[in-house]
């Protein structure tokens, strides 16, 4: 099931805590601002790449002060995983709907997840690009970060399993390395596509992934 957002903005500014409401005064300006700056920095990272990005660039695409943007974050860093941060929370919104929309049993969820997950990140290719390459070229804490929201995605993998097993359609015991490498593995194969643009559109990976999918969760 899709689910409708506005395409002007990256999934960053979705975020809930980044729509405030413009008659609740000062508080909402600051919130604005900081909204603006996120979008900024993963539309300027997307852009130029993340180490060639600097806070000059960022503030001046946002159109803030140097000021503005260290009352509200320490440096590019904290600001750049706070971006991840929301962003991928809205993209997991997305997901988690499309699978609990679902209704042809474990299967369908599986699959409804997937497509959801490749079809917003196509939508959002600064998103896409901005924290699934350019991430890496981050700092360890960076790397955890993401790691942190492909275990997310391995626990959806994990409740696969244990659905195929109820239905009969799976064996063998929950294996968490399995579940790491399918996550892992989608994040790879999405970002060396963003690389590489082969193929053009991300929901030409659906086939070759729901197979995979579902040949590792029968026997996980």
């Amino acid at each position: 099931m899709a689910i409708p957002y506005d395409r002007n903005a990256s999934l960053v500014s979705h975020h809930p805590s980044l729509i405030g409401d413009s008659a609740a005064g000062d508080e909402s300006v600051q919130d604005g601002q900081r909204a603006r700056i996120l979008e900024a920095m993963t539309q300027t990272v997307a852009d130029q790449g993340y180490p060639r990005t600097t806070v000059a660039d960022v503030v001046r695409a946002a159109g803030v002060s140097r000021s503005t943007f260290y009352a509200l974050f320490d440096g590019k860093e904290e600001c750049f995983l706070e971006a991840h941060r929301l962003g991928s929370e809205v993209l997991e919104q997305h997901v988690y709907a499309a699978v609990l929309a679902a209704t042809d049993g474990w299967r369908g969820r599986l699959q409804d997840g997937l497509r959801e997950y490749l079809r917003i990140l196509e939508d959002d290719r600064v998103f896409a690009y901005t924290f699934l390459v350019e991430i890496h070229q981050g700092s360890p804490a960076a790397a955890l970060a993401r790691d942190e929201v492909l275990d997310r995605f391995a626990a959806l993998f994990s409740a696969a399993h244990t659905a195929a097993v109820a239905a009969g359609e799976g064996e063998g015991e929950p294996n968490l390395a399995v579940f790491a490498i399918l996550a892992h593995g989608i994040d790879a194969l999405v970002g060396r596509a963003l690389r590489t643009g082969s193929p053009p559109a991300l929901p030409e990976l659906e086939p070759v992934i729901l197979d995979a999918s579902l040949r590792a969760l029968r026997g996980a």
